[in-house]
């Protein structure tokens, strides 16, 4: 009997540890499960918080029919080649495109906060939609740089109008908030697939004027509902100094101060990256299309899939950022771009990592589907991804730790930045490509990626504490 007990008696406890361990299972399900409907009910009433701002709302609207027609743009340099330009010609008129981008860009920040920004931002989508009517009509190499140079005046209005959508958001779901307003990409879904549509009946280079002309109209539809539905911006207080020229002086040297001090290293992270940016845009469907071979249709699906993509990921990334972190949620994004870089860079060797009877089975059921199992689409997508995600990590970043009045000089010193830096890019790009084997562009990218992967994280992106402005007062950020 003694021994009998002895035996039954560890069945007993490994019964009951058993049972203990459902238990615990049990109760570790409920409680994840209930942790996930508290995140969707913060959800829902972040996005009920943040739609109660009326201009938000119209301003968001507007941005979607934009960021749906820009969809195109990424064929840019493509269709410059399908009109037969050369490399060089392609990028020096994109590199003297960014420079008068910077220019307009740094000034604009003047304009942005000292006039009414609602203003600004209807000129911005107004010269906007005359840009996309323009290369919509005309095919000759001088209407075509007047358009860009038409494009690029539109920074004089676009920091103040970036700036507008910042003052017009709830700044404790900033993230989500600008999150949502870049997700409007995905609308460029239509666009592309309406694109896929017409390239057999008008070709690749009418098919190009035929979009950009019609997004033309839609942006014009959006400058007179902007104007007649926007309210006007809030006042800025500083009193201006007598002369206009010594006021843009003082307030930019501001600015700096404030940008060197609130986010040292960002100055440093926006010069390398504009420069890698532009390189890699330049070259990365040209190379996909001249040299590994991948056809319209299958570029079409890459850009495709990166619109669809994107969207939870923004969605995603915007509230990391606002419990994250913005440094851990910057290094996080950043640490893509330099695997996207390297498989393009051996892309033209490994061209697909599948048999090509499964390439040319995908091919049969959609065309171009086959592109999804090639390296250039693995390489292009993650990058035009991440860029999204990166951008998104920026703005937070900015609404969270910046002064409301002073963000459209900071957004112009910002981006004037990243477009001095990135102006030569297109031009290293077209000697590149006429010197060298084209997939060396993407390995100058690579190495480019990693030091500011190094940057990232051996610098301190922001200062936690306080908000600066150009008065020097600080301003607490726990609102």
């Amino acid at each position: 009997m003694t021994e009998q007990s002895q035996q039954q008696k560890p069945r007993r406890d490994s019964g009951i540890s058993h049972d203990g361990e459902d238990i615990e299972r049990d109760s570790h399900i409920v409680d994840t499960r209930s942790q996930e409907i508290e995140e969707e009910k913060s959800f829902l009433e972040s996005l009920r918080h943040i739609f109660k701002w009326r201009n938000y709302t119209i301003y968001l609207f507007t941005a979607w029919i934009f960021n749906a027609g820009i969809a195109i743009w990424s064929y840019f340099s493509l269709y410059l080649r399908a009109l037969y330009w050369d490399y060089i010609l392609i990028g020096s008129v994109l590199t003297f495109s960014s420079i008068l981008t910077a220019i307009f860009r740094f000034v604009g920040g003047y304009i942005g906060d000292t006039t009414d920004r609602k203003d600004l931002a209807v000129v911005s989508m107004f010269l906007v939609g005359i840009y996309s009517m323009i290369i919509g009509i005309f095919s000759d190499v001088l209407m075509i740089v007047v358009g860009i140079t038409i494009l690029a005046s539109a920074e004089l209005s676009k920091s103040g109008s970036s700036a507008y959508i910042m003052e017009n958001i709830p700044r404790e779901n900033s993230g989500l908030a600008l999150a949502l307003f870049t997700s409007g990409r995905a609308f460029g879904i239509i666009t592309l697939v309406s694109f896929g549509v017409i390239i057999p009946l008008f070709g690749f280079s009418q098919s190009i004027r035929l979009v950009y002309l019609v997004n033309g109209i839609l942006l014009l539809a959006c400058t007179t509902i902007r104007a007649v539905l926007l309210d006007s911006s809030q006042k800025n207080e500083y009193v201006k100094e007598k002369r206009l020229i010594k006021d843009f002086s003082v307030q930019n040297k501001e600015t700096i101060k404030i940008l060197i001090k609130t986010i040292p290293g960002v100055i440093a992270v926006m010069f390398i990256d504009g420069l890698s940016d532009s390189i890699f845009k330049f070259g990365a469907l040209i190379y996909t299309n001249e040299t590994v071979g991948i056809d319209i249709a299958g570029i079409n699906v890459i850009l495709l899939t990166t619109l669809i993509v994107i969207v939870p990921l923004l969605l995603k990334v915007g509230r990391i950022t606002d419990r994250m972190g913005i440094q851990k949620t910057a290094v996080l994004v950043y640490s893509i771009m330099p695997i996207s870089a390297y498989i393009l860079f051996i892309a033209n060797t490994y061209k697909y990592w599948v048999p090509m009877p499964l390439v040319n089975s995908a091919n049969l059921i959609v065309e171009g589907l086959g592109v999804v199992f090639s390296l250039p689409f693995l390489g292009i997508v993650m990058k035009y991804v991440n860029d999204q995600l990166w951008w998104l990590v920026l703005m937070a970043m900015i609404r969270k730790k910046l002064p409301d009045k002073d963000t459209s000089k900071i957004l112009a010193v910002l981006m004037t930045v990243a477009f001095l830096c990135s102006s030569i890019g297109p031009l290293i790009g077209g000697v590149v490509f006429e010197l060298l084997p084209q997939q060396w562009l993407f390995f100058i990218v690579l190495v480019l990626n990693l030091l500011i992967i190094v940057t990232l994280v051996g610098t301190k992106i922001t200062e936690d504490d306080s908000r600066i402005h150009l008065n020097g007062s600080d301003e607490s950020v726990s609102e």
